[in-house]
């Protein structure tokens, strides 16, 4: 995997014993998990802007990308930042955010444990 330069891609492989001669099938995912969606198109940037998911490329994208592109634009719109649930967008204190009903009031700071840690 290391020769061939895919050490971050997904793989799946299979040893087989069932034949005269002990072998491996391995197939790999040629697009990177996380920088190339097509060759020569790498993400440069995904952010959060104005309360929506913001996709930086390094150049034009093909319609398909763009499509793709567009779905999770759709997507991040109504969906919860919190927990995944359908929520709605809306100014929360100068900020644009998506929240369902159970997580409106929550914040970053809700994931912070103040309790007092016990020593091992």
């Amino acid at each position: 995997m290391l020769r061939m330069a895919v050490r971050e891609h997904q793989a799946v492989y299979a040893l087989h014993r069932d034949t005269h001669n002990c072998h491996v099938h391995v197939a790999v995912n040629r697009v990177h998990p996380t920088t190339e969606i097509r060759r020569g198109l790498k993400v440069k940037g995904i952010r959060e802007k104005f309360g929506v998911l913001s996709v930086y490329l390094s150049k034009t994208s093909t319609p398909e990308v763009q499509a793709i592109l567009d779905e999770a634009h759709a997507a991040a719109m109504v969906t919860c930042e919190v927990c995944g649930a359908p929520g709605r967008m809306a100014d929360r204190h100068g900020w644009m955010s998506v929240k369902c009903d159970a997580h409106e009031n929550w914040s970053p700071a809700d994931c912070i444990d103040e309790r007092p840690r016990r020593r091992a």
